[in-house]
């Protein structure tokens, strides 16, 4: 198969996108082959050619995410200011959002979109704290844990709300939130 064919690339896409339109109906232990089949209106032998299954297809589309989307965001965190990633950070969470959205729905023991956000999120905050020498002060597996928790915490909410971000109000409130906080 010709990866670079339009026909393939054409096929490619129809079977994402009838499988995300699944994911908006259904939850992923629920959708079959047979459902992606029919939605994407394909035979059994086309999908096959494409993919080995619908986890397969699933942790493309993750890794596709990943790439694409969330591991150049987390590159540049620790490189700008809290605001100016947050304004950064705003359209590509709204142009992305839905995708966010149906690939969070996807919980297996090995397929995990959140999870693997999450534990990318900690490491690059620890490689932070370590690059700038900061590791022997502080627990840095905690503050990777409860940074990454927060981010991600900050970002389901986000998600569920039908309002875009406004990146002011959310480092507003995590501002309140830390500074009234009594433990």
């Amino acid at each position: 198969m010709n990866k670079n064919d339009i026909r393939v690339i054409k096929t490619g896409k129809n079977i994402s996108e009838s499988f995300l339109a699944l994911l908006n109906q259904k939850d992923f232990d629920e959708i079959t082959v047979q459902d992606i089949l029919d939605r994407a209106q394909i035979n059994r032998t086309t999908f096959y050619k494409h993919y080995a299954g619908k986890n397969e297809l699933a942790k493309q589309l993750i890794e596709e995410f990943k790439q694409r989307v969330f591991l150049p965001l987390v590159e540049k965190r620790f490189t700008q200011s809290s605001m100016e990633f947050t304004q950064k950070f705003a359209p590509v969470l709204l142009e992305n959002k839905e995708k966010i959205r149906l690939l969070w729905k996807i919980e297996t023991p090995k397929i995990h979109l959140k999870q693997d956000m999450y534990l990318l999120i900690k490491e690059k905050y620890i490689e932070n704290m370590r690059n700038e020498n900061l590791a022997e002060f502080v627990d840095i597996e905690f503050q990777g844990h409860m940074y990454a928790s927060f981010a991600l915490a900050a970002l389901s909410f986000t998600l569920s709300c039908d309002k875009p971000l406004d990146p002011l109000l959310l480092l507003e409130n995590m501002r309140m939130l830390f500074e009234k906080t009594i433990l």
